[in-house]
């Protein structure tokens, strides 16, 4: 049986990661999840039920203060999994991030010979690539001792591309995979069969998600004061809380009267609203990937996303929505004017492209990278 370490310093935080390693249970894979944590609390947390290959390790050896002593982090982090962990009967490495889980990976496999294959996710450029030049260059070692890298997006391709020096590119290309994330079991469980929306002299918008300042809804509802000049024919739900831009969200939607405000809802009651709706708009930069639009194509809207962030270059343009340029009210204007022309055609190949992103489809592409990391190993 094959046999899988991860590394996941924030398996606790995301129940995406347990949604993977329960699917690669049923596949031929002993896994062994190693966890890192910051707080006592989070010791056991999602762990996922119903494994029988699957084992875990918590380990309270984290605390603020090493946030800014990488260094002494990633080694106290690999230190404590050569005590903690038979590191040698494992055949592949898993690092969920490049930073925090795959400086441990780099030293293992130096140690043990073992390869590594790792995730790359916005903290690793928007913070620790951004922030701490001094560590920069063992970023570098660590990618190229990859044996693969993995992206959830073309768009996070190419901003890793921005920062590889020219000359390194092509090694770092070869080895890197676009795997997206994938959604809840919920949304692709409850699709609906077809779409039908009651004819209306409006057009309903939506958002869902924390009121953030780089998600773009200020944009969004610039670009809304555009269409509506002559006539309130749009009008925008939004649907959330909280975060570093809700006092200014809510000031700007109160002057609005085609602008109304629900508080974050339970999944049950969200998907109402999805179906509700005409179209899903979220101009967000700096966006991972962004689950929230594939739970709107799951239920048969048309996306509005940012360019180059997120979900963009996963789909040809205006094949399941829009890009826009995330802070240029007129640019997503005319976007939502295109989404709008388009979007019967738009609706239906949202419902049906939502059916990518099961856990698993997505588990699947995993093990092919892992199966084919260690044949290669073995043929080395």
């Amino acid at each position: 049986m094959t046999k899988i370490l991860h590394i996941c310093s924030e398996y606790s935080n995301r129940p995406l990661y347990g949604n993977l390693v329960k699917q690669l249970d049923k596949k031929a894979f002993e896994q062994h999840i190693y966890v890192p944590v910051r707080r006592a609390s989070d010791i056991g947390k999602n762990q996922t039920e119903g494994t029988n290959k699957t084992t875990f390790t918590y380990s309270f050896i984290l605390n603020p203060a090493l946030r800014l002593l990488y260094y002494r982090k990633t080694q106290k982090i690999y230190r404590d999994i050569c005590k903690a962990v038979d590191v040698q009967s494992y055949e592949l490495i898993h690092a969920h991030t490049l930073f925090t889980n795959g400086g441990p990976a780099y030293w293992l496999k130096k140690r043990f010979g073992i390869p590594y294959i790792l995730a790359i996710r916005n903290t690793d450029l928007t913070i620790f690539y951004k922030y701490f030049p001094h560590i920069r260059g063992f970023g570098m070692k660590v990618l190229k001792n990859a044996s693969a890298i993995i992206l959830i997006s073309p768009s996070w391709k190419e901003k890793l591309k921005e920062i590889i020096p020219e000359e390194d590119w092509p090694g770092i290309e070869r080895k890197c995979r676009v795997i997206p994330n994938a959604v809840e079991e919920y949304w692709l469980k409850n699709r609906p069969e077809r779409i039908s929306k009651a004819e209306a002299d409006h057009m309903e918008i939506l958002y869902a998600g924390r009121f953030i300042k780089r998600k773009g809804m200020q944009y969004l509802m610039k670009a809304l004061d555009l269409l509506n000049e002559d006539k309130e024919k749009y009008r925008l739900t939004l649907i959330g809380g909280g975060g570093n831009y809700d006092k200014e969200i809510r000031s700007m939607a109160a002057d609005r009267d085609f602008v109304s405000i629900k508080e974050q809802m339970p999944k049950e009651k969200l998907i109402e609203e999805y179906r509700r709706a005409d179209v899903f708009a979220m101009p967000s930069h700096s966006e991972t990937f962004g689950l929230v639009y594939i739970e709107a194509m799951s239920q048969g809207l048309p996306v509005l996303y940012a360019k180059n962030e997120g979900i963009d270059k996963l789909f040809e343009d205006f094949t399941v929505g829009a890009a826009a340029e995330n802070d240029n009210p007129k640019h997503i204007a005319s976007k939502l004017l295109l989404i709008e022309q388009n979007k019967e055609r738009l609706a239906k190949n949202a419902l049906e492209q939502s059916l990518k992103f099961s856990w698993e489809t997505v588990s699947e592409k995993y093990a092919d990278v892992y199966l084919s990391v260690i044949e290669n190993q073995k043929d080395a």
